[in-house]
């Protein structure tokens, strides 16, 4: 039997799982709504048939199956006897059920409605129906899942007759053979007749179902014209919902809203007459080309075409009688790494394609339809890697083949984050493939004008002076002092305009700021000899211009600037987001690591943020803006107002000059640290139930505070501001599942001391020092010692042990990748097992950690048998010896190494180098990263409102490395 049809046989036997839970669910809605009315219940009378269809064919598939393996005939027997006694079982539900709408009894039943439904089924008789089905869910994937796995020889041998050659056959059984060895002891549990109750165990399940779905990825063909031989599964619509979400992002609109809207009546042209709008209507197949200056226009342009009302009706003449899919995206350096990826392209426009036929999902999509269908609805499937989102792309394209046509602006091609030559090579040939209208702007790089010589294309330097004119003439000559002056010199205000123009030179960034720039001096100073002053004082180039800009800043201003500009890049150097702009605004405030501030509340914020816009303009003269959304869920951020800007201050001697006019020995993290915590505390105390909300600021905290500069003084300040977590019970009362997804068994454990416990998973060594250095000074019970052992280590010494610091520190990194990991987008490779072909995680990542184990080994903290016996089964299993060849290989060899050699601290040293090499460059290179955090509803969105914009949204437990 193939591999897709032995997915099959799941598929349908769930298909038989699902229709009894959802039977099951049925049984609990009249129950429990029960109103003298029973429309569900007859509702139910229809079942009958159904169930018998989706029986019949689970138990036929099943059968089919094991004639295919008979080594697996014995356990499939039992599987389809489950499956025969529960169909009978259901049955006679049904028929009990559908017979008390008879007649008399209806209303007998309306009298005693919820007398005679627990008379059918008891509240344990439906908890004893949902795990049976869960446990034959369960059964089915372990009985193919090991099939698939034991037939591993005889599906390489069919891979030179697979179209996408034995190379990617193989990888796929490779795969499926490393998830699978990490399942052998729970496909024995399963096979004893038990089920899955730690977390850890369902998601090794969903790993390995995620890797089996990859043979669709080598059946396919190529062009994604082929629809697999699967059953269409009956819950589309909530598995479109599902690809919907994990492919939107945080961000992902950002840089659409920060560019500012065209000044009136200005690049009107375009639209009027021209080569472009030939392009639009015409069957012309070249990709168009729009280039320039930096700061000239071109995403200004880009955003105008996308959002202007006579695209459609332009490109409709080209499209004829077919439906338009159109969508754009705005790649951006200064932002995240999800907004300047190709993964973070390719997400954001199968997101706006999607959304527009929401039903083609499955088709595009055929892995992640199949995964849901066999793991759940619930089931997490990895980080969108950009080889599949090319190909859903393609199959986007091929599905509306002949009933629509496809329109793509892509906006800022050199500010893609990475090889310029090859994201040009992909971009041509996913135009060949998809044949979309393709708009792209960039600067006029080489790599740019060699690709793009032939295409139409416009400079925007050459076109754009009477825009200037526009707007010069607006937004100058609108002043009441220009007014004047005009009136009374009219010949020099003349000159001056033009002079503005042509210093210019088509940049039209330049003639913005210079425009600010003049219409300050003008405010006190009316005079034509001094606005001529100060224009012929200001530089041509951008980067210069901002300097200038800046030394226009008052002295009493300039440590105001310094604050707003630290926190903004420390936001970025630690989050890789765009700060919140009430955020940042009650950062500036929080000093003193002691004080209790209250966060403003919604009213509040509307009154403060127009005062943030006017402590930006006024402290760096709009180098640093405001930026909105017109959907409320997003908050008004803040961010450098271009590329050009950010490029400018991070300059390193103009970002120490910047930083030596703040206060002494200014740290603007600990402000964060703190700001965060306020927040935190304005949610009140932690309720008993799970609260995301809470979860993701805690998150944050632990993250910034673990990337604090690691001094005395700053371990007493972090220590300080997070004991008030504790202090003020701001924790969650379960803590387990922050470590739910890492490799730590968390089923019926506890987790102790709990900011301890997650500084050590989260790598945060500032706080566990400075908690370690207070230890012997401190007189609370909590830290006191226990049964005459040191005190750190006798935190985690008791009958039951909870899960221990050390723990924590080792497995925090090796979380299971369902969700992805933290530097989302920044690896195209990403597999869903341990750290395989993980090229994000850096040396950096795994130098902290270690730095973190070795502490605490330092503290007399001794590793656990289990622990132990996991990492010498690690290092067993990479089979490697000499220089690691993968992170995950590297890692558990150097964890082995350092549980021996801890109090060595230069031969560790010095090994740790020989295998991590680059060390400190990988530590810048990780500045800036892109980090997930989960937000799976629009009131976790609502409440990060004020902290600004993460990433992603998907996961919410990712940077546990």
């Amino acid at each position: 039997m193939d591999p897709l049809s032995a997915l099959s046989v799941a598929s349908s036997v769930i298909s038989f799982v699902d229709f009894g839970s959802k039977l099951v669910s049925q049984f609990n809605e009249i129950k429990g709504t029960y109103n003298g009315e029973p429309p569900t219940v007859v509702r139910l009378k229809s079942f009958s048939n159904d169930l018998s269809s989706v029986a019949a064919d689970a138990q036929n598939r099943v059968k089919e199956f094991g004639s295919s393996y008979p080594r697996a005939s014995q356990a499939l027997a039992r599987l389809n006897d489950e499956c025969v006694e529960a169909e009978v079982q259901l049955g006679r539900f049904l028929d009990k059920m559908t017979a008390k709408t008879q007649g008399n009894r209806l209303r007998n039943l309306e009298a005693n409605g919820r007398a005679a439904f627990r008379a059918i089924w008891s509240e344990k008789q439906v908890e004893e129906w949902r795990e049976k089905l869960e446990r034959i869910r369960n059964q089915i994937m372990m009985n193919v899942l090991m099939c698939l796995w034991d037939e591993g020889k005889k599906t390489r041998e069919l891979a030179e007759g697979i179209d996408g050659g034995i190379g990617a056959l193989i990888d796929v059984v490779g795969r499926i053979e490393l998830t699978m060895h990490s399942l052998q002891d729970d496909f024995k549990k399963i096979s004893d007749g038990g089920h899955l109750t730690d977390p850890s165990g369902q998601t090794r399940l969903e790993d390995a179902i995620w890797e089996s779905t990859g043979f669709l990825d080598v059946t396919d063909d190529t062009h994604g014209q082929k629809s697999p031989p699967l059953p269409i599964a009956a819950n589309l619509e909530a598995t479109s919902k599902k690809i919907l979400d994990t492919l939107r992002f945080e961000g992902m609109t950002g840089r659409h809203e920060q560019i500012a809207t065209t000044y009136p009546a200005t690049f009107e042209w375009l639209f009027q007459t021209g080569d472009f709008t030939k392009w639009l209507q015409s069957e012309n197949k070249e990709v168009f080309w729009v280039t320039g200056k930096p700061a000239s226009g071109k995403s200004t342009l880009i955003k105008f075409i996308s959002t202007h009302p006579s695209l459609r009706q332009h490109l409709q003449s080209w499209a004829g009688d077919s439906q338009l899919y159109v969508a754009s995206f705005y790649l951006w350096s200064a932002g995240s790494k999800s907004q300047k990826s190709r993964v973070g392209l390719l997400r954001s426009l199968l997101y706006q394609l999607l959304s527009q036929k929401p039903e083609l999902c499955h088709v595009v999509s055929p892995r992640r339809q199949l995964f849901y269908d066999l793991a759940g609805q619930n089931a997490a499937p990895p980080a969108w890697q950009w080889k599949e989102l090319r190909d859903c792309l393609v199959r986007f394209a091929f599905s509306i083949q002949g009933k629509g046509r496809l329109a793509l602006f892509i906006d800022g091609l050199d500010e893609y984050d990475g090889n310029h030559e090859e994201f040009v090579a992909f971009l041509k040939h996913l135009h060949l493939q998809c044949q979309p209208k393709l708009c792209v702007s960039s600067r006029p790089w080489n790599i740019f004008s060699d690709e793009f010589r032939s295409s139409p294309s416009l400079r925007m330097e050459l076109l754009t002076k009477s825009d200037i004119d526009i707007y010069i003439e607006g937004r100058l000559g609108g002043n009441i002092s220009i007014q004047e002056l005009r009136q009374a010199e009219p010949k020099d205000m003349r000159a001056l305009m033009k002079e503005i123009r042509d210093k210019a030179e088509g940049i039209f960034l330049w003639v913005v700021l210079v425009v600010e720039q003049l219409l300050e001096v003008t405010r006190d100073h009316p005079h034509m000899s001094a606005i001529w002053e100060v224009l012929n004082s200001l530089p041509q180039g951008l980067e210069e211009l901002y300097e200038a800009i800046q030394r226009t800043v008052s002295p009493s201003n300039l440590e105001m600037a310094s604050k707003l500009y630290q926190l903004v890049m420390e936001w970025k150097r630690t989050w890789n987001g765009q700060i919140g702009a009430i955020f940042l605004w009650f950062a500036l405030d929080c000093m003193d690591p002691l004080q209790q501030m209250s966060y403003p509340n919604r009213s509040k914020e509307r009154v403060l943020l127009p005062l943030v816009t006017r402590t930006l303009a006024g402290n760096t003269k709009g180098i640093l803006q405001v930026s909105t959304s017109d959907n409320a869920l997003c908050p008004p951020t803040v961010d450098f107002l271009h590329r050009t800007a950010f490029d400018w201050i991070r300059m390193e001697t103009n970002w120490s000059k910047i930083c030596s006019q703040g206060p002494q020995n200014y740290q603007p993290t600990v402000n964060l640290v703190i700001a965060l915590v306020n927040h935190l505390r304005s949610l009140g105390p932690a309720p008993l139930n799970h609260d995301q909300v809470r979860v993701e600021y805690i998150f944050r905290v632990l993250k910034i505070s673990g990337d604090i500069q690691n001094t005395p003084e700053n371990r007493a300040y972090i220590a300080i501001i997070l004991d008030q977590i504790e202090l003020d019970h701001l924790l969650p009362p379960h803590l387990a599942p922050f470590f739910a997804e890492t490799e730590i068994p968390t089923n019926n454990r506890q987790v102790l001391h709990g900011l301890l416990t997650l500084a050590a998973g989260f790598c945060c060594l500032t706080y566990l020092q400075a908690k370690a250095d207070a230890l012997p000074e401190t007189g609370s019970p909590h830290y006191r010692n226990y049964k005459g052992k040191s005190a750190f280590k006798s935190l985690f010494t008791r009958d039951i042990p909870p899960i221990s610091l050390l723990e924590a520190s080792v497995f925090g990194m090796t979380r299971n990748a369902a969700h992805g990991l933290a530097l989302e987008g920044a690896d195209e490779n990403i597999t869903r097992h341990g750290l395989k072909e993980r090229n994000d995680v850096t040396p950096w990542h795994i130098s902290r950690r270690l730095d973190t184990v070795e502490f605490l080994l330092t503290q007399q903290l001794k590793p656990s048998s289990y622990l132990k016996n996991q990492i010498k089964s690690r290092v067993k299993q990479s089979s490697i010896t000499g220089l690691r060849t993968t992170p995950e290989d590297r890692y558990w060899f150097l964890v082995a190494k350092l549980f021996k050699h801890y109090s060595d601290s230069n031969y560790m040293n010095r090994i740790k180098h020989e295998i991590l090499p680059d060390i400190e460059y990988s530590r810048l290179e990780n500045e800036f990263p892109d980090l997930t955090i989960g937000h799976n509803n629009a009131y976790a969105m609502r409440r990060e409102y004020d902290l600004g914009r993460p990433s992603d949204p998907e996961n919410a437990f990712s940077i546990l490395f």
